[in-house]
């Protein structure tokens, strides 16, 4: 299996084979929805924060 993420900044693409470490594929999750809360309005990431 093949997963593609693609914007104009940021791609990965990640071959689940079971190659990577889970750690790996956890730390490029997180990097990833860093990436997206940064950009997020102040708005929203408190909605966010009021839903955990």
């Amino acid at each position: 299996m093949i997963l593609y993420h693609m914007n104009k900044d940021h791609w990965n693409t990640v071959y689940c084979d079971g190659n990577l470490d889970d750690s790996v594929i956890q730390k490029m999750i997180d990097d990833s929805y860093e990436i997206v809360y940064k950009k997020l309005t102040k708005k929203l990431r408190k909605e966010l924060e009021n839903e955990a």
